[in-house]
């Protein structure tokens, strides 16, 4: 999980260090304060160092440590009261015993030599490297955020320092993961490492934009990859992630309770069909998914992430404005399903104008269900030395928030009418 955020001199920021929550962190502010821009700077550095430890999980890790899984299934279904069932009662009770507690240290064994192996597989193969971050790190700010050059990324309110630096800092839970770069105002594609992590990030990171992507789909990526799109990568890896296969076996069972609330909203499931097109399964009706509405579209998309297990247990989840073109009704449900993420141990952050949204949130977050849960609150404002960042862990904790003083304003307003 990441523990904190620091930036430096970064587009509107002059300096600011988010404390964050393991759970959900909300980011609220008005149009232009640079919202999007935390979402995607966090999301980049997270993406770089993720690709590269799921590289390892794929080719290297995977095919060492399924041998210890195999062994840990049979362990898990060994009967040993077959054993003992034939053996007289007195031997039979000390020898259950013995069997028990055998039983419990050499499972015990066999998580340590996973955990040890592990260990030892990600410090030894595909080691972070300054090169690779170098490089890596620049690409993705630059294919994420779209400037003309990287150096367009700095702030423009350090006056008078043409070498003034942007400096982005990701402390982690595994201090082995801390990410730190800067880079100057001149600079056209290029980073330097301030903080070179000791191993990489292994949960995949989703980024949701402000608009649905699945009819967009089809052939995307493809198109992405061999010409030049006006699109942010978001766009390409996200759809990378809806590409991938449903979930089998325990993991799909356990999917199918995630999504029972949003798939009630859709009034039916995600289907990706051999045609490389989605359709929302109604029963004994496919609906492509261009003619399901714009709202519902973003709740397929979810289920989707959900189903194939991009967004089912760790990882994280950056969601820029998950309240567009939703009506009340479904934003209550959208509520509920990123706070059951959250218990699921996904990380997540999102960046919101919408008062019923945080009011919903707040709501059930009284809830015995939810009250485990820690969330975070960022408020971010405008001033004439860049956006600062208020941070609370309640909302009240924001001495400003345009959107509740707005609509107080709007109320009474309404009040004074005639």
């Amino acid at each position: 999980m990441i523990k904190s955020f620091r930036l430096k001199n970064f587009t509107l920021f002059r300096e600011e260090e988010l404390h964050l929550s393991p759970n959900l962190n909300v980011i609220i502010g008005e149009n232009g304060c640079g919202k999007s821009h935390l979402l995607k700077a966090l999301y980049s550095l997270v993406a770089v160092s993720a690709d590269q430890g799921r590289k390892i999980t794929d080719h290297n890790l995977a095919e060492k440590i399924n041998i210890i899984d195999a062994k840990l299934k049979f362990f898990q279904i060994m009967e040993f009261e077959q054993i003992v069932s034939s053996l007289p009662i007195a031997d039979s009770l000390s020898t259950k015993e013995h069997l028990e507690q055998s039983k419990n240290n050499y499972g015990l064994s066999l998580k340590r030599q996973r955990e040890d192996l592990i260990k030892e597989i990600e410090g030894s193969i595909n080691k972070p490297t300054k090169a690779f971050l170098e490089k890596g790190c620049a690409e993705k700010l630059n294919n994420v955020l779209r400037p003309e050059r990287l150096g367009n990324l700095t702030s423009h309110h350090v006056i008078g320092d043409d070498d003034r630096r942007a400096k982005l800092f990701i402390s982690n839970d595994d201090e082995r993961t801390d990410i730190g770069i800067s880079f100057s105002a001149n600079s056209q594609s290029g980073v330097q490492v301030e903080s070179l992590p000791q191993s990489w990030i292994r949960e995949k990171p989703v980024f949701f934009p402000t608009r649905e992507l699945l009819t967009l789909y089809p052939g995307f990526v493809s198109t992405y990859d061999n010409h030049y799109l006006e699109f942010e990568e978001t766009y390409r890896d996200t759809c990378l992630l809806l590409g991938l296969p449903a979930l089998k076996g325990e993991r799909e069972v356990y999917a199918k309770e995630l999504l029972k609330p949003i798939e009630e909203a859709m009034g039916g499931e995600v289907i990706l069909d051999s045609n490389g097109r989605f359709y929302l399964q109604q029963g004994k009706k496919r609906i492509e998914m261009p003619l399901v509405a714009e709202g519902l579209r973003k709740f397929a998309m979810l289920a989707r992430l959900i189903a194939n297990g991009s967004l089912l247990d760790k990882g994280y989840l950056f969601w820029d404005e998950p309240e567009a073109n939703l009506n009340p009704k479904l934003i209550k449900t959208l509520a509920k399903v990123i706070l059951d993420m959250c218990k699921q141990g996904i990380q997540v952050f999102i960046a919101t104008h919408s008062l019923f949204l945080l009011r919903e949130l707040e709501i059930l977050q009284k809830d015995e269900e939810y009250r485990t849960l820690s969330p975070r609150y960022f408020g971010l404002n405008i001033t004439s030395d860049g956006v600062k960042v208020e941070q609370g862990d309640e909302i009240y904790d924001l001495s400003q928030i345009v959107v509740l003083d707005e609509s107080i304003l709007q109320a009474d307003r309404y009040l004074e009418m005639d």
